[in-house]
């Protein structure tokens, strides 16, 4: 950071920049929030599916995460119970 930076109690900027890519690999959308206002430059649509199904297959892994943890702890449990 420099000294001016400092002084005047700024942050530096920083490249914020989300890209967006489809099954082939090619960049189809940017969302830059480096500015004081978000901009986007590419295929919304496009991007805004390939946004939509990273999500699901993240929200999708973790609730199958979460099944099989509460699945063991079940097993786990009825387990004491029927051998104690």
């Amino acid at each position: 950071m420099s000294a001016q930076g400092k002084e005047s109690g700024k942050m530096p900027k920083h490249d914020s920049k989300i890209s967006f890519y489809n099954k082939n690999g090619d960049e189809i959308g940017v969302m830059d929030f480096a500015d004081a206002y978000l901009s986007f430059e590419g295929n919304a649509e496009e991007s805004a599916i390939e946004f939509m199904e990273h999500l699901s297959t993240v929200f999708q892994y973790r609730l199958m995460l979460e099944y099989n943890k509460g699945y063991k702890a079940g097993r786990d449990f009825t387990k004491n119970q029927t051998s104690g």
